[in-house]
């Protein structure tokens, strides 16, 4: 085997374990050496992307396509990197490319992530019915294959048959989804409808839908089983199979996006009034507003979308405000680093306690976050948010605001420096703007 060879079964060795970086580098070694072909070009991409470096996947991926213009992976991967970009139009364009060619090749998964991508570019773009559609594309993929297409539900009456509503995702999403159940109960009509919900906020959706049968999935015991690669525990089961189903993201297309007139959840009453108080006794003047800068699940990848406690300075400098964190993990480091007054509650477990998160949340008089499941939480409770996005993802159809959620704003961020939208959130908060 010639070194090339060597570089580029070591790379292809890295990036399956998950050492991106270690991967990309072998890979681009390899190519300096001699030509290779578009499958190793597509693998590099691949390693820059997880690395977090686009840019690079982008250059890789064009690379692959001047080799073999058909490369079906090479389209695909570069329509999804396109739309992390926020370059949704040329994402579209790749995508179509990619469903082209495996509607030649007979390639159903490789349909599947083309149509789904090709779905998120729409979405973002505003294109909201064509989105959908093409959403749905994910349901071919084999996290849902399990499930009977046959016995899929596409909205018509169920005259009294049952029907399952399969959760998604992360807890983010699933409370996007989630705005969508009233409407679905209203069409149920007498057909008994079990919803599958993450078990941390099983409670609260419960109180808020009286008429429907909860099944609590506790989805953080099924992932540690999952990664141990254990059988999930009892608790972290599907729901029991209904004469139809449906997959949570599937209901915007399907009823509509929620009447945003009143927030779908509502803390516990006694547990609202001792965050008000706790808040009210803090030291300074002004509205309570909660910052979220960064997700829990870092990568690569996502950091490019995370700000920095740094960047929050605008906001953290501000006189007549009082800022209150919502970060999960708070670092020792960011403590220190925000060089002023920043509350924050030790004794609260904002990632599993979700009645403390939800209580909190509605006692403050605004939210600034990043693109984490803060946002669609400060949305359910009803509590007026700042998106700080560098991207227009599908939470937006295409708009400045989201939809989804009355009181919600979304301010465009450079990727990687959210500086410059923290400082027009201070500024507008010092103007009174944010009421």
């Amino acid at each position: 085997m010639g070194e090339a060879a060597e570089l580029i079964a070591h790379g292809r060795r890295q990036l399956a374990a998950g050492q991106a970086m270690e991967a990309a580098a072998a890979l681009a070694s390899a190519t300096e050496i001699e030509p290779v072909s578009a499958d190793v070009f597509c693998d590099l991409a691949i390693a820059h992307h997880r690395a977090g470096d686009p840019a690079r996947a982008v250059a890789a991926c064009r690379e692959a396509l001047a080799r073999a213009p058909d490369h079906a992976a090479a389209n695909l991967n570069l329509a999804c990197i396109l739309r992390e970009l926020d370059r949704l139009g040329e994402a579209v364009a790749h995508a179509d490319r990619a469903e082209r060619i495996a509607l030649v090749t007979g390639d159903d998964a490789l349909l599947a992530d083309a149509r789904f991508n090709r779905g998120l570019a729409k979405l973002g773009l505003g294109q909201v019915d064509a989105g959908w559609q093409d959403w749905d594309g994910r349901l071919a993929q084999p996290l849902w294959t399990r499930f009977d297409p046959a016995r899929r539900w596409t909205g018509e009456p169920l005259h009294g048959r049952s029907l399952v509503v399969r959760r998604e995702q992360g807890i983010g999403d699933e409370l996007f989804f989630a705005t969508c159940y009233p409407e679905l109960l209203r069409r149920a009509g007498d057909g008994p409808v079990v919803i599958e919900a993450d078990a941390r906020f099983a409670p609260a959706l419960s109180r808020a839908l009286p008429g429907a049968t909860l099944h609590a999935i506790d989805t953080v015991a099924g992932r540690a089983a999952a990664m141990a690669g254990r059988p999930a525990p009892a608790g972290a089961a599907r729901a029991p199979q209904g004469d139809l189903w449906v997959a949570a993201g599937s209901l915007p297309g399907l009823v509509g996006l929620p009447d945003t007139a009143q927030p779908l959840l509502a803390p516990l009453p006694e547990l609202r009034r001792r965050w008000i108080d706790r808040l009210a006794a803090l030291p300074g003047a002004g509205p309570m507003v909660g910052l979220c800068w960064r997700s829990s699940q870092a990568s690569a990848r996502r950091d490019r979308f995370q700000a920095g406690i740094e960047q929050m300075a605008p906001l953290l400098r501000l006189d007549n405000i009082r800022c209150v964190s919502l970060q999960i993990g708070l670092a020792e480091r960011e403590r220190t680093l925000a060089g002023a007054p920043l509350h924050h509650f030790d004794d609260v477990d904002l990632a599993n306690d979700l009645e403390q998160a939800l209580a909190l949340v509605s006692a403050l008089d605004l939210v600034v976050s990043v693109g984490t499941w803060i946002v669609p939480l400060a949305g359910t409770v009803g509590t007026p948010a700042w998106y700080l996005s560098a991207l227009r993802d599908f939470w937006t159809l295409g708009q400045d605001t989201i939809p989804w959620f009355r009181a919600m704003r979304v301010l465009p961020t450079a990727e990687g420096d959210f500086t410059a939208s923290a400082t027009e959130a201070a500024q507008a908060i010092a103007m009174g703007g944010w009421r």
